[in-house]
């Protein structure tokens, strides 16, 4: 995924405490993933960056650099990104024995 061009979808809703968000039917590429504590993934996009901002969690409080959720985005097909489908097929082909000649 990291470097993948992606095209901004949903651009609603975004926090207030987050500066700088993707726009609606642009272009971005993806700069890192994260899946966050409820198994949802997040993209950080190389022209989109934010200021750390404090969260409060069970564990304490924190910094972290803001995400937005990959339903906000498709390929350039269109397409759902399902990183976590993708994850799989890596895994999955890296598993598969390979034949050789001797």
């Amino acid at each position: 995924m990291i470097g993948k061009e992606v095209i901004c979808i949903d651009a609603s809703n975004i926090s207030p405490e987050i500066p700088n968000h993707p726009a609606e039917g642009k272009l971005y590429t993806v700069r890192k993933t994260f899946k966050n504590e409820n198994g949802k993934w997040g993209i950080y996009l190389q022209e989109v960056i934010n200021p750390p901002i404090r969260c409060a969690a069970v564990w304490g409080k924190y910094k972290f650099e803001p995400n937005f959720a990959e339903r906000r985005f498709t390929d350039l097909l269109g397409q759902p990104l399902n990183i976590e489908a993708k994850l799989r097929e890596l895994v999955t082909a890296d598993q598969t024995p390979s034949v050789t000649n001797n």
